[in-house]
């Protein structure tokens, strides 16, 4: 009876795992690629055992912005029907750099550095990064960049 009682279960086991498996596999979903098109954006990011990661607009949301300008048009821009864009740190940028712009994604500028939501050392500095080397600086919160807003996502 107990030998009975294990081989059915051993088998009602396989057969569970191997189905769940099998619906995985081929209903499973499509997990987002670092590049691809995504929820609005362009994936920069993606954790594939959290199940989230970091989209960045796929267009600069406007240039000649000041740092406070920049910083409040990605908090209340609505890009692409989605409302919890933000504005990307420094290194989420300089990833941008490093992810997309190389492979050509993203149409970067490299004429106009993109704000960074770093306050700098002092209280009026803020971070920007230069697509044209790749590198961040700290620059006058008054001075003029372009914006590029990013929002996370989770499946």
């Amino acid at each position: 009876m107990y030998k009975i009682f294990k081989f059915k279960f051993v088998i009602f086991a396989f057969v569970f795992i191997l189905t769940l498996f099998t619906l995985n596999f081929c209903i499973g979903k499509k997990l987002p690629m670092v590049g691809s098109d995504f929820q609005g954006g362009v994936v920069l990011t993606f954790n594939d055992t959290l199940n989230q990661g970091l989209i960045v607009s796929k267009v600069d949301l406007m240039s000649n912005l000041t740092w406070l300008e920049s910083k409040n048009l990605c908090d209340t821009s609505t890009y692409m029907g989605y409302n919890d864009w933000r504005m990307p740190t420094a290194k989420e940028l300089l990833l941008c750099y490093q992810l997309l712009h190389f492979k050509k994604i993203g149409n970067f500028n490299v004429k106009t550095p993109y704000w960074g939501n770093n306050e700098g050392k002092m209280g009026y500095f803020a971070w920007f990064v230069d697509f044209s080397n790749g590198k961040a600086y700290e620059s006058n919160e008054n001075n003029v960049a372009l914006t590029r807003a990013v929002r996370d996502f989770k499946l």
